[in-house]
């Protein structure tokens, strides 16, 4: 698939997962993961092990980023 990233043309190869994404009480089954081309790499962010989308939080949770402690939880909305 080719998306518009900032006004660049950003090509992803992706593939559904063959379990289940889990953060917290957090979970998607089989979620499709996207990989984007190689102009897109984490060697300019070397602290960076991987993205995350909203797609696990939708509808079903929320995902809190407390910035200053370096923390991240997750708490179900329904």
């Amino acid at each position: 698939m080719t998306v518009s990233s900032w006004e660049t043309e950003v090509t992803l190869v992706g593939a559904p997962m063959t379990g289940v994404l889990r953060i917290g009480p957090a979970s998607l089954s089989k979620p499709t993961i996207w990989f984007y081309d190689e102009r897109l790499t984490f060697a300019k962010w070397t602290s960076t092990r991987g993205l995350i989308g909203s797609a696990l939080f939708v509808e079903r949770s929320l995902a809190v980023v407390d910035l200053p402690r370096h923390r991240l939880g997750v708490a179900v909305t329904r």
